[in-house]
């Protein structure tokens, strides 16, 4: 037990993905960086366990194949969870130190629904699709009450074109003018406008500069940062930055490699000094250690590596990966969080003023699924 004298500085959401009763594990993050499991608190829906979508056929360490499958809104008084395996998400107000109540669950009104954006009351579910049963991948709009309920916003949906499209993260823009949506299976980045209402105008789509961009995050109001899977070939993972111009991308710096495997989830320290890449490492069965590279973000967005293998958990014995999936940064931007799928665990880092890694020692955060978990975030 800790001494009641000891400093909290937040809280930090981790996702069950269970497949018969999906939850959300609660911890509350130490000022030291030490993570301590509270409570779990259901969906009242169902995740995909360790099946990977869209097929459901193999298991891995990466089901969602997404960045924010559960986000927290902006003022932190409402988190969102999906519910991949019923195609729901459910929606909780959140209270004091982080204790969340069940507002509503509702659905996501397509098929396997694996990221949420939210900017202010208006929130927007991806849903990865399932070509087997001729169900495009989408994006669909909410309006969020004050309650923290969820309502579907009339006409507010966007397409993401091709039959074989498959969206790994929905983002807002700073502004919340523009929705930017990362397609990992065509390798393209579309980029909506939003309308007064909620509802979207026509899609842009970019092509990435590396190929399966995954995880999204903004260095300023027009610099957007976007991992690459490159084929899940073994050391071709990279990170590349753009100008955003209304709908459209600008490379700055394309494509810049990491010599890791997979890169998914990124994270950006508050001052955007540093951005962390997610290398999930054996998504499609290649196997290994998972790491995390770390990337200097100049004031022009111009990105250079820092350390390619930060950070690297080995894996379970018989284990193909640790699964690094997603990651957070403290509001303070003192602690990293990186959720490993492959063994159950949210591991706690400090960040050194040169951005590399720590471990916090006891501070890691358990009481997940060994296999499957997919989902972080907090403050």
């Amino acid at each position: 037990m800790q001494a009641t004298h000891e400093k909290v500085g937040g809280t930090v959401f981790a996702m069950t993905n269970d497949a018969n009763h999906n939850a959300v594990v609660r911890y509350t993050r130490h000022a030291d960086g030490r993570l301590e499991y509270r409570e779990t608190t259901p969906t009242g829906g169902r995740g995909t366990g360790a099946k990977i979508i869209p097929a459901l056929t193999t298991e891995g360490v990466d089901p969602l194949v997404s960045q924010h499958a559960l986000t927290l809104s902006g003022d932190r008084h409402v988190l969102i969870a999906t519910n991949t395996g019923d195609d729901t998400v459910t929606s909780f107000r959140v209270g004091p130190h982080g204790k969340l109540t069940v507002a509503s669950r509702v659905s996501s009104c397509g098929r396997f629904p694996n990221s949420i954006a939210i900017h202010g009351d208006l929130a927007y579910v991806a849903n990865a699709g399932d070509p087997a049963n001729d169900a495009r991948a989408s994006v669909v709009g909410f309006c969020i009450g004050k309650d923290g309920s969820l309502r579907r916003i009339a006409g507010a949906q966007g397409a993401l074109g091709e039959a074989g499209a498959q969206p790994a993260h929905v983002l807002f823009s700073p502004g919340g003018d523009r929705l930017v949506v990362a397609d990992v299976a065509t390798s393209r980045i579309a980029v909506f406008p939003v309308n007064a209402d909620g509802t979207l105008g026509a899609a842009t789509f970019n092509v990435s500069a590396g190929a399966n961009p995954f995880g999204m995050v903004f260095s300023g109001p027009t610099t957007l940062l976007v991992s690459e899977a490159q084929g899940i070939a073994p050391g071709a993972s990279s990170v590349s930055s753009y100008r955003l111009g209304g709908t459209r991308l600008t490379a700055i710096s394309p494509a810049v490699a990491n010599g890791q495997t997979a890169a998914c989830w990124l994270s950006i320290t508050p001052d955007r000094r540093f951005v962390y890449s997610s290398n999930t490492a054996n998504f499609g069965g290649a196997g290994g250690t998972g790491n995390i590279s770390i990337y200097a973000v100049s004031p022009a967005g111009e990105l250079s590596l820092v350390q390619g293998d930060a950070a690297p958990r080995a894996p379970l014995p018989g284990s193909a990966s640790s699964g690094p999936v997603d990651s957070l940064i403290s509001a303070d931007g003192r602690y990293l969080y990186q959720q490993y799928s492959g063994l159950g665990v949210v591991g706690a880092y400090r960040i050194e003023a040169n951005g590399l890694l720590t471990p916090v020692a006891d501070g890691d955060g358990r009481e997940l699924p060994v296999l499957g978990a997919e989902g972080l975030d907090g403050y």
